[in-house]
């Protein structure tokens, strides 16, 4: 939860005890359609909170692994910080997470593999337990690479809420902007 208006949190402390639960979704509208859904956060946007994220859980709909039978086919899923980037790469500095999906075939394109969901990004090994954000704007990202059809990808995301100072908000304010 936020803070409460006018309680005093020290310097980097957090404002949870407990991990906090965010859920999106996005669907392509067309194939190969770079696509973007933001992350609503309970969070006042001139209030100094940030989140420390601790782990993304990617779910496909069952359906956008279907077709992946090429080399150069692929899905692409990500958390960004901007949805006016054009593509889902890492020379894009908006791109916290990137997460590519793509064919390897053992012989023939018959041959299957086995696919276990979600797949769990865990960023808890990290110093102060995460990555450090701050929640406005987030955006979850999908886009196909020469697939015939459209996709969809459901994010989980685990955080927690921290204080920041003025300075330390501006500075990841700051950060998502400049590189936009």
């Amino acid at each position: 939860m936020p803070r409460k208006p006018g309680s005093a949190l020290k310097r980097g402390t957090r404002a949870d005890v407990y991990a906090n639960s965010f859920y999106q979704t996005v669907t392509e509208p067309s194939a190969n359609t770079l696509t973007f859904a933001e992350v609503n956060f309970n969070i006042n946007i001139h209030e100094t909170m940030g989140i420390i994220l601790h782990k993304l859980e990617y779910f496909d709909t069952g359906v956008s692994y279907e077709g992946l039978s090429a080399q150069s086919d692929a899905v692409k899923m990500a958390l960004t910080t901007s949805n006016t980037i054009t593509s889902l790469d890492l020379s894009q500095p908006t791109v916290i997470d990137l997460l590519i999906v793509a064919p390897f075939t053992f012989g023939t394109p018959a041959s299957a593999h086995l696919i276990y969901h979600p797949v769990i990004r865990d960023f808890t090994s990290l110093p102060g337990g995460g990555l450090i954000l701050y929640p406005k704007p987030l955006y979850v990202a999908i886009q196909g690479v020469s697939l015939a059809g459209a996709r969809t990808v459901q994010v989980r995301g685990k955080f927690s809420y921290i204080q920041l100072t003025g300075v330390e908000a501006f500075e990841l304010i700051d950060q998502a902007r400049l590189v936009t």
